[in-house]
């Protein structure tokens, strides 16, 4: 794979965040909007749906899309090959969906599930005719393709979400947003990636791809299954609209967190896999990643924890407010993901995808024995969210140790390098903290406590000598040159 240099990958970085950005920011302004008109049960039963969907997507998927990734020479057949065993995948998976509907409702007393599951899962078939388009998008980086076709599928769905909401069509507004989306998104994709795919299977491609791709798919199902058991243990212990709670109280985080820096995972693997053989560069790659990736989530995730009350009662309305501990301990759960999958994507593009199965299995063993534990003491909700951010701790740090085992990871080193950043957060909540304490309407409250905050972080960057803080103003002005 040719070298990518670290022009390209920030540009292409800059064009991933915008489409995070911009994209994801529209879909989580459709989001509010629905939040305000919907009630927590509507969510917690489109929650529970997405277990079931987003399963399917990981089979259909197959890891196939990271192999065509990190493999040096991609040729037609392999495009082909991908295509025709997604649909096939696609298909068998619709089926059982359709036949399981009735059981999963009768299970979960929910007559509604029925035809929500049976309806959403049409998405399944234009997941797989876009994966192959998304796979060579992120090989040759053109994530400003991806960036429009984004944009435009999120604008159009979430007009289609909320009219259907305001028409009172309940939950199924959800659907029809969450299908409409995906069929704007393949079809965007067709349009602007101009390439002929057959639909067929060639066993040589196979037999090359498969081997990589099946332990992928390993470490994504168990990866899966311990991330959504949870949804599937709530949904049946305690009400939809815990589910829903637990749903909502995790946008926020979700988004800034798993939909913005997390997406520039896309642009580390072909990255990562071009410097693969020189540890030392990778190590020094490795650690300017994490540092950044450190100094940009830690303050917002803090603030997000520091504001939760006066941001869900201003944006989401006061019906939302049981919610708030869950946000905050989803704050925990998601400054952690992006450093996961660093990791992650840092193993993949040196070929121990295993790596990531034993992770998986670690964190998959903890959360059955914690969930266990939780539904035989009957603990509410907000205890099930503190306990999976902790978990999430745990592997993180897990999966630290197992990259220095693998590329002689400096872990002091980066404690070294993040230690500022940690100083400059802690200082910035606590002055936010002291703002929250001002009587005022909690919108002047929450602008108050974004805006101190805000300037408390950046002075305390330039006192601090952050070098992270320096390294994004370079990039940036690299890049305006560039654009100039």
């Amino acid at each position: 794979m040719k070298e990518i240099t670290k022009a390209a990958a920030a540009k292409n970085s800059i064009w991933k965040l915008m489409e995070s950005f911009l994209s994801k920011g529209v879909s989580m302004l459709v989001s509010i909007v629905l939040a305000r008109i919907l009630l927590p049960d509507d969510y917690g039963i489109i929650a529970f749906t997405s277990v079931f969907i987003n399963l399917s997507d990981t089979l259909i998927q197959a890891g196939f899309s990271t192999a065509l990734i990190r493999k040096d020479k991609v040729n037609a057949r392999d495009y082909s090959t991908v295509l025709g065993i997604s649909i096939v995948m696609a298909f068998s998976l619709y089926v059982i969906i359709f036949l399981s509907a009735p059981i999963i409702s009768s299970f979960y007393k929910e007559p509604i599930l029925v035809n929500v599951l049976r309806v959403i899962a049409l998405s399944l078939f234009f997941q797989a005719f876009a994966s192959v388009r998304t796979a060579i998008v992120s090989r040759e980086m053109k994530f400003k393709v991806l960036f429009m076709c984004s944009v435009i599928s999120n604008i159009i769905s979430g007009i289609v979400g909320i009219a259907f909401a305001y028409r009172g069509f309940g939950v199924w507004a959800l659907v029809y947003q969450q299908l409409s989306q995906q069929f704007l998104l393949t079809v965007s994709l067709f349009a602007a990636v101009k390439m002929k795919v057959k639909f067929k299977i060639y066993r040589e491609s196979a037999k090359e791809l498969v081997p990589f791709s099946v332990k992928v798919l390993a470490s994504s199902l168990l990866s899966f299954i311990s991330g959504s058991i949870c949804n599937l243990v709530v949904g049946k212990t305690h009400s939809m609209t815990d589910l829903g709670y637990y749903e909502k109280g995790a946008l926020f985080p979700q988004n800034i967190s798993l939909y913005t820096f997390s997406a520039v995972s896309n642009v580390f693997l072909p990255v990562f896999a071009s410097t693969q053989n020189d540890h030392e560069r990778l190590n020094n790659v490795f650690q300017r990643v994490l540092n950044v990736s450190a100094y940009i989530i830690l303050p917002m995730m803090a603030g997000l924890c520091m504001v939760a009350e006066p941001l869900i009662s201003v944006v989401l309305t006061d019906k939302w407010l049981p919610a708030a501990w869950i946000l905050r301990w989803s704050c925990l759960y998601y400054v952690m993901t992006p450093m996961l999958l660093a990791h992650v994507q840092l193993h993949f593009a040196i070929g121990k995808s295993d790596t990531r199965i034993k992770i998986e299995l670690y964190k998959l063993f903890v959360t059955v024995l914690a969930l266990v534990a939780l539904v035989f003491t009957k603990r509410s909700i907000n205890y099930v969210a503190a306990v999976m951010a902790l978990i999430q701790v745990s592997t993180v740090v897990l999966i630290t140790i197992e990259t220095k085992k693998a590329i002689r990871f400096d872990i002091s080193l980066m404690i070294k390098n993040i230690s500022k950043t940690i100083i400059a957060t802690a200082v910035m909540s606590y002055v936010v903290f002291i703002v929250g304490k001002i009587e005022v309407a909690n919108i002047l409250k929450l602008i108050l406590e974004i805006s101190v905050g805000g300037v408390t972080y950046l002075v305390a960057s330039i006192v601090l000598k952050i070098n992270a803080f320096y390294e994004i103003i370079g990039l940036i002005k690299s890049i305006r040159e560039r654009c100039g």
